[in-house]
């Protein structure tokens, strides 16, 4: 028998973080540009999952690890539209 861990107000949650990545997404354009390589890209998405991992390896704050993975999520996402094959 699995245990489910799917939190409470699991859709509040998943609709708050995916506004969340749209906004640090914006803003990231706003301010940088769209990535101008795939090295550049890929450079940007390292450095975040380093930060990420620099939050949860030092046991920061939920809020701190939370907006490390929202940067994290937009500069992926970032990537998927200006590189995927997806149109």
């Amino acid at each position: 028998m699995t245990q489910d861990k799917t939190p409470d107000n699991a859709t509040v949650k998943v609709t708050n973080a995916t506004s969340d990545v749209v906004h640090e997404l914006h803003t990231a354009i706003e301010s940088h540009g769209w990535f101008n390589s795939r090295h550049e890209g890929w450079g940007v998405i390292h450095e975040e999952w380093l930060e990420l991992r620099e939050t949860i390896m030092k046991d920061l704050p939920p809020e701190d690890i939370y907006m490390e993975a929202i940067q994290l999520s937009a500069m992926a996402l970032e990537f998927a539209i200006q590189y995927g094959t997806k149109s």
